[in-house]
């Protein structure tokens, strides 16, 4: 079943299953979004500002290297050495551990345009994963963060190639 749907991601002749890498690029990437979440942080409230900072930091570090494989536990997503993420395609919550140590509610769906989407949530927040498979093999993920500390969502892309 889930075979199926990766073949129905795929854009081209390449499945969407495999591990792409972000490149050289990560150097450049990390620091434009510390100073997009620092910009963003600034608009924030003077009394939310030093509790949204730290965490927005921690919830947007990208990663090198992100890897998708269907197993039969389900969906598994691997972002560098941070804990693997296996929730089967159904929007059915699972607990998990970030990579911080903190307990997250994990969600896997395939979007109707075969996207798969991934949800982290705690009480702090949401962080949605939205992984688009590109014509030339790569991979698109775009990330969407939304708290109660923040006055909207904070959104950014990363670019990864097999």
């Amino acid at each position: 079943m889930l075979s199926a749907t990766f073949l129905a991601l795929a854009l081209a002749s390449e499945p969407a299953e495999g591990d792409w890498d972000a490149g050289s690029d990560l150097v450049a990437l990390t620091s434009s979004i510390r100073v997009e979440v620092d910009d963003y942080v600034s608009t924030v409230g003077m009394f939310k500002r030093p509790f949204a900072r730290r965490p927005l930091i921690r919830a947007t570090l990208p990663c090198a290297k992100v890897g998708i494989h269907d197993t039969s536990h389900g969906l598994a997503i691997s972002c560098d050495d941070r804990p693997v993420a296996v929730a089967a395609p159904n929007g059915e919550p699972v607990e998990h551990t970030g990579h911080d140590g903190r307990a997250l509610d994990l969600i896997h769906t395939i979007d109707s345009d075969g996207a798969i989407l991934q949800t982290f949530t705690n009480r702090r927040g949401t962080r949605v994963n939205r992984f688009v498979a590109l014509e030339d093999g790569g991979l698109r993920l775009e990330v969407t963060i939304t708290s109660g500390l923040l006055d909207g969502a904070l959104r950014y892309d990363v670019l990864y190639q097999p």
